[in-house]
This record gives structure tokens, sequence and C-alpha cells, in this order.
């Protein structure tokens, strides 16, 4: 056990490393792209956090779905694996198509909270005499 976490410590120094490497090799143009990139998911996660959630959502069920129906469909044998690879355009629109469509579907389904004016008066109670 005291073994772990060392290694563990080991590989995020590797990790670590690793990355600078990397971002040290990597060409300016890319550098921009990722950090834009990073400022606009950042963004889009802060302004639009509730399409963010809706989206992985829909992405993670999606996922299942088809990990599930991949499974079973290799379960009838070998020449599966080839029906599927032949299908695969049409798996990766389906793919698309359920993630997208899921979306929407979450966000209609749970819409924002409609949020109330605390200034206003507050209301009679029924049988107050006014």
């Amino acid at each position: 056990m005291f073994g772990s976490v060392e290694y563990l410590e080991q590989l995020g120094d590797w990790i670590a490393e690793w990355g600078k490497a990397f971002w040290k090799e990597l060409p300016a143009g890319r550098k921009t792209a990722a950090t834009a990139t990073l400022i606009g998911v950042l963004a889009a996660a802060i302004l639009m956090w509730r399409w963010i959630c809706a989206l992985t959502c829909s992405v993670l069920g999606t996922a299942m779905i088809f990990s599930g129906m991949t499974l079973l469909l290799l379960s009838k044998g070998p020449q599966a694996v080839a029906y599927i690879t032949d299908k695969m355009p049409y798996l990766g629109t389906a793919v698309a198509v359920m993630a997208v469509l899921g979306t929407l579907l979450n966000r209609w389904l749970c819409p924002a909270k409609v949020k109330t004016d605390k200034t206003q008066s507050p209301q009679p109670v029924h049988g107050d005499k006014k």
C-alpha cells in the first residue's frame, strides 16, 4: 500500500514533465489554438453551464447505449465485427444525432427556474381585510 503512494507521486511527476516537454515542442500556432480553445470552453462552461451539463449527460448516455449495443452484437460472433466496420459512417451519424437530440430534450424537459422578484410587496393572505 505504501509503494502505491510513491508510485502515484512518480507517475504525477512524469506526467508533469511530459506535459512541459510537449508544450515546449508544440508550434506557436497550435499553442495559440489550444489556448483559444481552452478559453472558449471555460467561457462556455461559465456562461452556458446548463447546456454543457445537458450535452455531457447526453453524450454519456449515448456512449452507454452504443457500448451495450456493441457488446451485444459482438456476442453474436466474429462476423458481426465486419458488419460493424462496414456501417461505421452510419453509426457515427447516429451517435451525433442522438447526442444532439438528447441535449435538446434535456433542456426542453428541464428548463431553468424562473427567479421571482423579492422586492415586491407580499400578496395578501386569503381572509385579510385591506
